[in-house]
């Protein structure tokens, strides 16, 4: 499976919103969860690293990590902090 459908499944089974998923120049994919004031975006690269960053009205959050059988502990709340 790729690592991009990896994660997909992953946040799938977490239950939490649908990303907005783009490919950037490099070739990495983006996953990104916004509302006003909060952004958390996972870039995810060919070898299974994820560049993790979110911005909580004055909190920031940087994180990265490799893909694993599971989601990093901090992900989930993070995504529900920047997409309720």
């Amino acid at each position: 499976m790729s690592n991009e459908r990896h994660l997909l499944q992953l946040l799938h089974e977490a239950d939490v919103p649908a990303p907005e998923v783009t490919i950037d120049p490099q070739g990495d994919v983006n996953f990104e969860w916004w509302s006003p004031g909060r952004v958390f975006e996972v870039a995810l690269s060919e070898d299974g690293t994820m560049i993790c960053a979110g911005l909580f009205d004055d909190e920031r959050l940087v994180e990265t990590v490799t893909l694993g059988d599971t989601l990093p502990a901090f992900m989930v709340p993070a995504i529900l902090r920047a997409k309720p």
